[in-house]
C-alpha cells in the first residue's frame, strides 16, 4: 500500500521484468530454500526449527551479497535476505509446509519492488522508507498467523525449535 503512495510507477516495468525479478525468483529460492533445503532438515531429518533454517538462511543471505556495492551495503543485503529466509521458513512451517503461502508472500514483496520505483527498492537492503513497510508487511502477516492459529486452537511454534 505504501509504495504507490511514497513512490511512483516504473515506467520500465513489463511482464518479462515481473517474471524474471518477482515471479521465477520468488517461487524458485522458496522452491529451493524452503521445501526442498530446509523442508529436508525440519520434517525428514527432525531437526529443529532453529538448526534446520541455519545452513538455508545463510546459503540464502550468501546468494544476495551480489547486491551491495561495497562490504557495508553486502552485508546489510545478507542481513535483511538471512531474516527473510528465517521469516519465511516460519510461514512454511505454521501454515502447514504450503509452500504457497511464502511463495505468494515473496512475489509481492519482490513485485512491489519491481512495479513501484522508491528510494532503496535496487537492491536486498533497501532504504528507510521500504524497510519500514517490509517490517510492517511482515509483522501484519505474522500477526494474522498468530491470530488465525489461536483462533483455530492450534499452538505456534507447536513443534521442537531447539532439537538437533
Amino acid at each position: 500500500m505504501i509504495f504507490p503512495i511514497l513512490g511512483s510507477f516504473n515506467s520500465a516495468t513489463t511482464l518479462s521484468l515481473i517474471l524474471r525479478k518477482s515471479v521465477f525468483p520468488g517461487f524458485m529460492e522458496e522452491f529451493v530454500f524452503r521445501a526442498f533445503m530446509f523442508g529436508l532438515l525440519f520434517r525428514y531429518a527432525k531437526t529443529g526449527f532453529f538448526w534446520a533454517v541455519i545452513l538455508p538462511a545463510l546459503l540464502f543471505g550468501s546468494i544476495h551479497l551480489y547486491q551491495g556495492h561495497d562490504v557495508i551495503s553486502s552485508l546489510a543485503a545478507f542481513g535483511v535476505t538471512f531474516i527473510g529466509a528465517v521469516y519465511f521458513s516460519w510461514m512454511y512451517v505454521e501454515w502447514n509446509f504450503n509452500l504457497w503461502v511464502p511463495v505468494g508472500l515473496h512475489i509481492l514483496m519482490n513485485g512491489a519492488w519491481v512495479i513501484f520505483s522508491m528510494v532503496g527498492t535496487e537492491v536486498a537492503a533497501g532504504g528507510l522508507i521500504s524497510n519500514i513497510t517490509r517490517v510492517i508487511s511482515i509483522l501484519l502477516a505474522v500477526g494474522l498467523t498468530v491470530w488465525y492459529k489461536r483462533k483455530n486452537e492450534t499452538k505456534v511454534f507447536g513443534y521442537p525449535v531447539w532439537k538437533f
